[in-house]
Protein backbone atom coordinates (compact mmCIF):
# COMPACT_ATOMS: atom_id res chain seq x y z
CA UNK A 1 0.00 0.00 0.00
CA UNK A 2 1.40 3.37 -0.99
CA UNK A 3 0.97 6.04 1.65
CA UNK A 4 -0.42 9.33 0.40
CA UNK A 5 -1.25 12.70 1.88
CA UNK A 6 -4.76 11.44 2.70
CA UNK A 7 -3.39 9.29 5.51
CA UNK A 8 -4.13 10.22 9.09
CA UNK A 9 -1.62 9.94 11.87
CA UNK A 10 -3.45 6.98 13.39
CA UNK A 11 -3.46 5.00 10.13
CA UNK A 12 0.11 6.02 9.42
CA UNK A 13 1.48 4.82 12.73
CA UNK A 14 0.29 1.26 12.09
CA UNK A 15 3.22 0.93 9.67
CA UNK A 16 5.76 2.93 11.68
CA UNK A 17 9.05 1.64 13.06
CA UNK A 18 11.38 3.21 15.62
CA UNK A 19 14.22 5.33 14.23
CA UNK A 20 16.98 7.32 15.91
CA UNK A 21 17.30 11.02 15.08
CA UNK A 22 20.46 13.02 15.77
CA UNK A 23 19.58 16.66 16.40
CA UNK A 24 22.35 19.19 16.79
CA UNK A 25 21.45 21.93 19.27
CA UNK A 26 22.38 25.49 18.46
CA UNK A 27 25.98 26.26 19.22
CA UNK A 28 27.32 29.38 20.85
CA UNK A 29 30.17 31.84 20.36
CA UNK A 30 32.93 32.16 22.92
CA UNK A 31 34.50 35.47 24.05
CA UNK A 32 36.90 35.44 21.07
CA UNK A 33 34.03 35.03 18.59
CA UNK A 34 34.80 31.38 17.84
CA UNK A 35 31.74 29.22 17.18
CA UNK A 36 31.46 26.26 19.55
CA UNK A 37 29.27 23.44 18.25
CA UNK A 38 27.28 21.36 20.71
CA UNK A 39 27.05 17.57 20.75
CA UNK A 40 23.97 16.21 18.97
CA UNK A 41 21.04 15.01 21.02
CA UNK A 42 19.72 11.55 20.21
CA UNK A 43 15.99 10.93 20.20
CA UNK A 44 13.77 8.11 19.06
CA UNK A 45 10.83 8.69 16.74
CA UNK A 46 8.28 6.46 15.04
CA UNK A 47 8.22 6.74 11.25
CA UNK A 48 7.25 4.97 8.06
CA UNK A 49 10.20 4.79 5.65
CA UNK A 50 9.76 4.59 1.87
CA UNK A 51 11.97 5.20 -1.17
CA UNK A 52 11.41 8.31 -3.27
CA UNK A 53 9.43 7.65 -6.42
CA UNK A 54 8.72 9.34 -9.75
CA UNK A 55 8.42 13.09 -9.50
CA UNK A 56 9.68 13.12 -5.92
CA UNK A 57 13.16 12.51 -7.33
CA UNK A 58 12.95 16.00 -8.85
CA UNK A 59 13.12 17.37 -5.28
CA UNK A 60 16.68 16.06 -4.96
CA UNK A 61 19.47 18.33 -6.19
CA UNK A 62 20.61 17.31 -9.64
CA UNK A 63 24.07 16.15 -8.62
CA UNK A 64 22.69 14.03 -5.77
CA UNK A 65 19.98 12.12 -7.63
CA UNK A 66 22.08 8.97 -7.69
CA UNK A 67 22.41 8.97 -3.90
CA UNK A 68 20.32 6.84 -1.60
CA UNK A 69 17.25 8.88 -0.67
CA UNK A 70 14.25 8.07 1.48
CA UNK A 71 11.08 9.75 2.67
CA UNK A 72 9.66 9.52 6.16
CA UNK A 73 6.12 9.90 7.41
CA UNK A 74 6.25 10.73 11.11
CA UNK A 75 4.28 12.45 13.84
CA UNK A 76 7.49 14.22 14.93
CA UNK A 77 8.45 17.49 13.25
CA UNK A 78 11.95 17.16 11.77
CA UNK A 79 14.28 20.03 10.85
CA UNK A 80 16.19 21.04 7.76
CA UNK A 81 19.19 23.38 7.67
CA UNK A 82 18.38 26.99 8.57
CA UNK A 83 21.45 29.15 8.01
CA UNK A 84 19.83 32.29 9.45
CA UNK A 85 18.99 30.53 12.72
CA UNK A 86 22.24 28.52 12.66
CA UNK A 87 20.33 25.24 12.85
CA UNK A 88 21.74 22.04 11.36
CA UNK A 89 19.46 19.54 9.68
CA UNK A 90 18.33 16.51 11.61
CA UNK A 91 20.02 13.23 10.77
CA UNK A 92 18.13 9.94 10.79
CA UNK A 93 19.65 6.50 11.30
CA UNK A 94 17.99 3.84 9.12
CA UNK A 95 19.42 0.37 8.35
CA UNK A 96 22.82 1.35 9.83
CA UNK A 97 23.03 4.33 7.44
CA UNK A 98 22.79 8.01 8.27
CA UNK A 99 20.49 10.31 6.29
CA UNK A 100 20.20 14.09 6.43
CA UNK A 101 16.78 15.75 6.20
CA UNK A 102 16.70 18.14 3.23
CA UNK A 103 12.99 18.91 2.94
CA UNK A 104 9.99 18.75 5.29
CA UNK A 105 6.34 19.06 4.33
CA UNK A 106 3.86 20.04 7.04
CA UNK A 107 0.86 17.73 7.01
CA UNK A 108 0.23 18.37 10.71
CA UNK A 109 -3.47 18.96 9.99
CA UNK A 110 -3.49 15.20 9.33
CA UNK A 111 -1.21 14.57 12.29
CA UNK A 112 2.11 14.00 10.54
CA UNK A 113 5.08 15.45 8.68
CA UNK A 114 6.68 14.13 5.52
CA UNK A 115 10.47 14.42 5.44
CA UNK A 116 12.84 13.78 2.55
CA UNK A 117 16.33 12.56 3.44
CA UNK A 118 19.57 11.95 1.57
CA UNK A 119 22.27 9.52 2.67
CA UNK A 120 25.31 11.03 4.37
CA UNK A 121 28.65 9.82 3.06
CA UNK A 122 31.50 8.60 5.24
CA UNK A 123 33.03 12.11 5.14
CA UNK A 124 29.95 13.39 6.98
CA UNK A 125 28.49 15.28 4.03
CA UNK A 126 25.15 14.52 2.42
CA UNK A 127 25.51 12.92 -1.02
Amino acid sequence: MLLGEFMTSRALMQFARPLVVKRAPMGAYDNQGKYIAQLPQMMQIMAVVQPLQGQELQLVEEGARTSNTIKLYTDTELRTVDVNKQIDADRVIFNQREYQVFRVEDWSAGGYWKAYCSEVLSDGLPH
